[in-house]
């Protein structure tokens, strides 16, 4: 099942090699510096960047309908997988995806501002998303 376009793809495949350059351009600057400061640029290199470009890739990857274990063989650090990695890839699926996902409308009161509504409604569609990602991750 394929949820993405030509055009949503170049701008997926344009944020990856973004998140290689940026962690390129790190490592290089990490040279100029010592201590505490280096520290930080290697720990924003190794965790924020790596895990952003990886949640690109399996996003990706996700919505193109390759399988998981294709992609990735084994995962050893699961727990950050299923909780970071799924959100920021679910995020990425419902900005970059050309489905729309329909899910169940959450429910409403009469005294619900229409901002509220609004809000639960794009929570409970991330969710969703998230847990299909999950699902995806566990087929293997």
């Amino acid at each position: 099942m394929k949820y993405i376009n030509k055009l949503e793809r170049a701008a997926l495949k344009i944020k990856a090699k973004h998140l290689a350059a940026e962690a390129r351009i790190i490592r290089k600057e990490e040279v100029k510096w010592r201590g505490r400061d280096k520290l930080y640029f290697k720990e924003h290199r190794k965790t924020t960047v790596r895990r952003e470009a990886r949640a690109t890739q399996l996003a990706i990857a996700f919505m193109r309908g390759v399988p998981y274990n294709v992609v990735e063989r084994k995962c050893y650090d699961t727990w950050t997988r299923d909780t970071y990695i799924a959100k920021r890839m679910a995020s990425m699926i419902m900005k970059y995806s050309n489905k729309n996902f329909v899910i169940p409308e959450p429910a409403m009161e009469k005294s619900d501002d229409w901002r509220e509504v609004a809000k639960k409604r794009e929570a409970a569609r991330k969710r969703w998303v998230q847990d299909r990602v999950i699902e995806w991750f566990n087929q293997a």
